[in-house]
Parts: structure tokens; sequence; C-alpha cells
């Protein structure tokens, strides 16, 4: 049963889901963890996809982490609500990737960035890839212009397309509100978070943070960006090839998404933020 009795700040959740997973968990995201939580009350929780996976007990215990495995494999979302589970009484709640390292200080500015903004219910930080280029994790509501651009160069006015759809020319140098960021680095008002239902396990992968971006607008609530924070993220992008599997299971997805944009978020009450009654969100973050 969920309780609001303070436990902690922040609860985090990684999944792995392969051996390179693990790898770039022990190599990116434990190391930097001690720094990025300090002076925070924080959990880390990891989450093995598969029975066979295996996390060197001496690491746990120095990093104070806890496992937790999966006697079977399940999709991204539903691990992520199986951390959540483990959340009550944490202010708030941080889903990442395995392969993230997280700057110095990163969890208490997230905390303190989200502290000053009371209708945010979800946020990301900066983001570089390993070699210190800007990744860009900020976003438009996906087409499937967009899906097609990214992965084919001769795609018409693809240049345009791609700088608006990831935020090129608005974002990363100060705050900003996109309309959903990626799934890589998601933090979380927890209790908001629980209270329209978690993520939706029926999406296993890809578009689940399209999806939870949107229940978290029509819960009254807004996404946002801050720079003043980072991390830094190995970008895999294994479904730019349309040939892959990968990339079926993406466009599963977001087909999956839209429509629950065209049936289902229409008919969800939009919730304001303080009491959970009917209120309003602007007509354009609903686009």
């Amino acid at each position: 049963m969920s309780t609001d009795r303070p436990q902690g700040e922040v609860c985090a959740v990684a999944v792995v889901h392969s051996e390179r997973d693990m790898q770039e968990l022990q190599r990116l995201l434990l190391p930097s963890w001690p720094a990025a939580a300090a002076g925070v009350r924080a959990a880390l929780y990891i989450v093995l996809n598969r029975p066979e996976l295996r996390l060197d007990p001496a690491l746990c215990a120095t990093s104070g982490l806890t496992v937790l495995t999966n006697p079977r494999r399940r999709g991204y979302a539903d691990n992520i609500n199986l951390g959540l589970a483990h959340a009550d009484g944490f202010r708030y709640f941080l889903a990442l990737n395995p392969d993230i390292r997280l700057a110095e200080g990163n969890l208490a500015a997230m905390v303190a960035f989200m502290d000053r903004h009371d209708d945010c219910g979800m946020s990301t930080c900066k983001l570089f890839g390993l070699t210190g280029d800007l990744q860009a994790n900020c976003r438009r509501w996906q087409s499937l212009g967009v899906i097609l651009a990214r992965r084919l160069k001769s795609f018409p006015r693809r240049e345009p397309i791609i700088r608006r759809y990831l935020m090129l020319d608005e974002a990363y140098d100060r705050e900003c509100t996109p309309d959903w960021v990626s799934g890589c680095y998601m933090f979380f008002d927890r209790a908001l978070l629980q209270r329209v239902g978690g993520m939706d396990d029926r999406f296993d992968l890809y578009c689940e943070d399209c999806d939870i971006a949107r229940r978290i607008w029509n819960a009254g609530r807004a996404v946002r960006f801050t720079p003043e924070t980072y991390a830094y993220h190995r970008e895999h992008r294994q479904s730019v090839s349309p040939f892959s599997w990968h990339f079926r299971t993406h466009l599963r997805s977001w087909l999956r998404f839209c429509y629950k944009r065209l049936f289902v978020y229409p008919r969800m009450p939009i919730l304001s933020p303080a009491h959970g009654t009917e209120g309003s969100v602007s007509a354009g973050a609903l686009q």
C-alpha cells in the first residue's frame, strides 16, 4: 500500500537487459552514482531482466544498491513499474538507462529544480554523448514523417523536420517545455507518476516515454528541461535501420501511441495538479 510518509528524496531505477547493459552499468552508472547522489537521501534499484544476469555482490554492497531479478523477460515499462513499486515514501522517482554517467550533484540539482517548479510532473537534464557532443533529448510529438526522416537521408525537407522534432533551435541552453523527453533519463514527481498509473506496460519497448509524458500533461502538470545539471549517455539508436527488429518494434509502439492519442487520451479526465479534480491545460500541450 502506498504511503506519503517521506523515506527519502529520490528513488532511481535502471533496467539491465543484456551483458552489454551490464558492462555499461558497471563502467558508467555505478561509479558515478555516489557523487551524483551526494547530499540527497536516495536509493538505487537495478532490475536484471534475465535470470542468467548476475551482478557482483561486493559491488552491490559498496554501491549501496538493491538488485531485483526477473524470472523471465519483461518489457521496459513493466520493469520501470517494478522499481516504482519500491518507491513509496520517496518524493521523486528517476528512471534511467544503465549506459548513463551522472554528473556530480546531479540528483540534488534535479530535486532543487523540481522544488522550484510546482507545475512540473516530469523533467530531464542536459545530456552529452561520451565524447562530449550534445544529445538532443527534448522532443516534439512524433509523426510518421519524423520517423521516416530520421532514417531516410533522401526524405523531403528532412533537416527542418528533424530540427523541429529535436527542438534544436529552441532548447538546451535554457529551461524549456518539450512535449516529451527521451526515456534514458526521466525524473518524476513520484506521487503523480503513481496517481496516473505508472508506465503503460503494453509498450514493450519504445514510445513509453511519449505515453507517460502525454498522461503527465493530461494530469495538468508540465514536462520540463533544465540545463542546470547534466549526464553522459551512450546512445545506441538500435531502431535506426528500417530492416531491424528494433525498428519494427518502434513502429508498432508508435502506432499504439497514435491509437491512444486518438481514442484514449481525449476521454481521460484532465486533472488539476493540486487536488486531482477536473481542470484544464493549454490546448497546445495536448496537440
